[in-house]
């Protein structure tokens, strides 16, 4: 944006379109700390074309078609550590099971459930029973996978923060046992940024991970 110089507007709104036929202009305003408009701050943008950003939800009218179990948290499959959904030999990666922040991520999380469902193929992947479950605690909107095979050491963990934090302390604890698998301060985390973390303590309990202060 800086190379091209494009302004990047921070606590501004559009409040009107206007034209004819096409898009001729916009009309911004400043925002409040609860995004209202501030009276007084409108002002008026030239422009043909405008592009809104409205979220972005998981497509998975295949897997609801499949029977495989959705997370009403993700919008995309519940899935284990090899990335494979409830019904077994169904894998789900990138975008189809969360959205990430960047290309890079999705297409990793391609490669390694494709090499889990090559394994599976050839009856290598061990069989889930009485998985240990994984849950999203306090400050935590999502965390996958949500499922883990008992045992399991050196699990990777995406989860994103429910709300903007700052000198917070991230931990995975055993939910009967209370044992922390893993704790670390972050600076900042923000909701729009994925986060990776890696539990490398095999996986005995359910587990559930937790912002605190």
């Amino acid at each position: 944006m800086f190379d091209f110089s494009i302004p990047l507007e921070l606590s501004t709104t559009v409040i009107d379109i206007r034209g004819r036929e096409r898009v001729s202009s916009v009309v911004v305003a400043r925002v409040d700390d609860r995004l209202k408009p501030l009276a007084g701050t409108e002002r008026e943008i030239a422009c043909d074309t405008l592009l809104l950003s409205v979220g972005l939800i998981p497509e998975n009218e295949l897997s609801r078609r499949a029977g495989v179990v959705l997370s009403p948290a993700t919008g995309g499959a519940v899935v284990d550590e090899t990335f494979m959904t409830t019904v077994p030999g169904i894998f789900s990666c990138g975008n189809v099971l969360q959205i990430h922040d960047v290309a890079d991520g999705a297409s990793l999380e391609g490669f390694e459930a494709g090499k889990n469902a090559a394994r599976f193929a050839r009856g290598a992947v061990a069989a889930r029973e009485a998985p240990a479950g994984i849950a999203a605690g306090a400050g935590i909107k999502y965390v996958l996978p949500q499922i883990v095979r008992r045992g399991t050491a050196g699990a990777g963990l995406h989860f994103r923060v429910a709300e903007p934090r700052r000198n917070v302390w991230i931990e995975v604890c055993g939910r009967s046992s209370g044992t922390t698998l893993f704790r670390r301060k972050y600076p900042r985390l923000l909701p729009s940024e994925l986060q990776r973390i890696m539990v490398k303590t095999a996986i005995e309990e359910d587990l559930e991970v937790s912002a605190h202060d």
